[in-house]
């Protein structure tokens, strides 16, 4: 065989080879990417479960109620008079102010 072609197979094998390294590596960065933000969610989901667990031991009761029911609950309790000023932001004459980008949600 011609010596060119096979100089030329060699630096081709050794190109592809270079490819797929750096084709794992992306994979490996994309991975880490995720992973990151990722970490958001999962602090959410611990904070959620935690607290949740929270409301569950204090009030037993809340374990066999169905979600609307308990959102009822909460809804009620956390709007009464008595407990917004306990709530962060909440004003001594028992109301939340809303935040200053809630009316852009609607």
């Amino acid at each position: 065989m011609n010596p060119q072609i096979e100089e030329l197979r060699a630096e081709q094998e050794q190109i592809q080879q270079e490819i797929e390294q750096l084709e794992h590596q992306q994979v490996l960065i994309e991975n880490k990417i995720s992973y990151f933000k990722g970490a958001d969610r999962r602090k959410r989901s611990h904070r959620l479960i935690t607290r949740g667990a929270a409301v569950e031991s204090i009030v037993p009761a809340v374990k066999d109620m169905d979600q609307v029911d308990f959102y009822e609950l909460m809804e009620k309790v956390l709007t009464h008079p008595a407990v917004i000023p306990l709530l962060p932001g909440g004003n001594e004459d028992g109301t939340v102010p809303l935040p200053p980008d809630a009316d852009q949600a609607q």
